[in-house]
């Protein structure tokens, strides 16, 4: 299965210009999958919340009803409003619908995230013939019972857009290589890259399979991942060595 991590910079300023670059990707692409990075179309200007996911919206129906004429599916992360509560919501788009949501679950406290983004609280998985896909978002990667939970629910590939920062690099690729080793699954992790706002992205978006290996990683500019993936390899891993069947603290 052919998949394509779209490490984009965001301006935070400047929605349309973000529509844009996607737009002109989207027109090229035809991967499998393909994934864009978290609140990929605005970065997190709060003071403009409002105004920017009412853009969000129609740009996300823009793109669903578009998905009807592609074979794959488009993994789309933005700022929406729904119920007078704004979200961190992935998008999993496919055949002209929205098939299925996910709202981020874990927000950064320090950073007063939820002062003004509501959190999730559901667990979502999206059959993906032959896989199942497990959501999650950037910040979800420092908890591991959540993976462990997608993973339970029959996951074996974990999809998460994220902006990480470059004060925090250091963190990233070891966290994703530990998703992937302690639950025996592809971990795709797209990252912005450059400055977003007041934050500065580090980029080095990855794809590690199933043992702990990298398929493809980037570097700190735009750029866009493209490899592929064996659908039959976490299963064969997890039969070879069954880690997972002796699970005993959950």
């Amino acid at each position: 299965m052919k998949i394509r991590l779209c490490q984009i910079q965001v301006d935070a300023s400047a929605p349309e210009k973000n529509f844009s670059k996607i737009r002109q990707i989207l027109t090229s692409a035809s991967e499998d999958l393909i994934v864009f990075p978290e609140a990929c179309t605005t970065g997190f200007p709060y003071r403009r919340l409002t105004s920017i996911t009412e853009a969000n919206q129609t740009f996300l129906d823009e793109i669903a009803l578009q998905s009807a004429n592609r074979t794959g599916v488009i993994l789309l992360p933005l700022l929406i409003e729904e119920n007078n509560a704004i979200y961190n919501r992935q998008h999993w788009i496919t055949g002209g619908k929205i098939a299925a949501t996910y709202d981020k679950i874990h927000l950064i406290g320090i950073l007063g995230e939820d002062r003004f983004l509501t959190r999730g609280s559901a667990i979502v998985t999206v059959p993906w013939k032959p896989h199942i896909a497990g959501l999650a978002t950037c910040y979800d990667l420092r908890f591991p019972e959540l993976f462990r939970k997608l993973i339970l629910k029959g996951a074996d590939i974990l999809t998460i857009p994220a902006m990480w920062p470059i004060e925090r690099a250091a963190h990233l690729h070891p966290l994703a290589k530990a998703r992937a080793i302690e639950n025996q699954a592809y971990v795709l992790v797209c990252n912005g890259c450059g400055p977003c706002g007041s934050m500065d992205l580090c980029g080095s978006s990855i794809a590690i399979d199933p043992k702990g290996e990298v398929i493809a990683q980037a570097g700190s500019e735009e750029e866009q991942l493209t490899f592929e993936i064996d659908p039959a390899f976490a299963a064969e891993w997890r039969k070879d060595f069954p880690a997972l069947g002796d699970i005993r603290l959950i």
